[in-house]
C-alpha cells in the first residue's frame, strides 16, 4: 500500500480544484486507494479539512464513504462528528442504492 498519494495530500487541505486536476493525471484507481493505516481520500478530508465540496468529488470519484481504516473509524463516522450534512448525503446515497437493489425505483 502506498504511503501517501497525490490525491490524499490535496485532500488534506480540502483542495477541491486540485482534485480535479488530478482527474486524467493520476489513475483512477488512485482517488479510491487507501494509505498506510487504511484512510481513502474521504477518511482525509474529514480528518483534517472537513470540506464539504473536496468530500461530494471524492464521493462522485467512487470513495467508499463507508469504509473502515485501521482505527475502525470511517469517513461516514467522521462525517457525523465534522460535516453533519455530508453525513446526510452518505445515508441519501446509501438509501438511494439500496433501494434500487430492491427494486424500487426512488
Amino acid at each position: 500500500r502506498p504511503e501517501f498519494s497525490l490525491v490524499h495530500a490535496a485532500a488534506v487541505n480540502g483542495h477541491r480544484h486540485i482534485l480535479e486536476y488530478l482527474q486524467g493525471k493520476v489513475p483512477e484507481d488512485v482517488f479510491c486507494g487507501t494509505d498506510a493505516g487504511g484512510n481513502n481520500a474521504l477518511h482525509v478530508v474529514m480528518k483534517h479539512a472537513c470540506d464539504f465540496e473536496a468530500a461530494m468529488f471524492l464521493l462522485d470519484k467512487g470513495c467508499d464513504g463507508f469504509a473502515f481504516n485501521e482505527e475502525r473509524m470511517s469517513p461516514f463516522s467522521l462525517a457525523i462528528e465534522n460535516l453533519p450534512e455530508l453525513a446526510k448525503e452518505l445515508l441519501s446515497r446509501k438509501s438511494r442504492v439500496e433501494n434500487k437493489w430492491m427494486g424500487r425505483d426512488v
